[in-house]
């Protein structure tokens, strides 16, 4: 039933659906503050194409030094993959440093309750989506 309602305000819903989607692979980063920088944690060596692993320090993304009034940018292009452009990563391991250049790969994933737009939504299904927002909003105090 759940198609069903989406289906009224001009969504698509799926319950499961298999997705390629291009991706460096699994890195956290963590702001150290004592040293001011970015460190991967909680990330092994082998679910990254950089082979960034924990406790690496991040120096530069795409030649761009990597601080607190940038880091959002830098490292959305390195989580929100939205092209096949090569990103390079300049990072400290042990006292050394390295430059990993890297591509995407493409995997397949499986999401879990997906919900689109639909091609050209009528007018009585923006109508009643939008009824659905202001009760979830403000509407809802009332």
């Amino acid at each position: 039933p759940l198609d069903e309602y989406f289906n009224k305000v001009g969504w698509n819903f799926y319950p499961e659906q298999e997705l390629m989607v291009k991706s460096f692979g699994k890195m956290n980063f963590k702001f150290n503050p004592k040293q001011e920088l970015f460190e991967i944690h909680n990330t092994s060596i082998n679910s990254n194409v950089f082979r960034l692993e924990n406790g690496d320090q991040i120096l530069e993304i795409n030649g761009q030094p990597l601080f607190l009034n940038n880091y959002e940018r830098l490292l959305n292009s390195i989580l929100e993959v939205n092209s096949d452009n090569e990103i390079s990563i300049k990072y400290k391991r042990g006292g050394d440093e390295f430059l990993a250049k890297e591509k995407p790969v493409e995997k397949l994933v499986t999401t879990k309750f997906l919900i689109e737009d639909m091609e050209g939504p009528s007018e009585e299904q923006l109508r009643l989506r939008s009824i659905m927002f202001f009760l979830m909003g403000a509407g809802a105090r009332i």
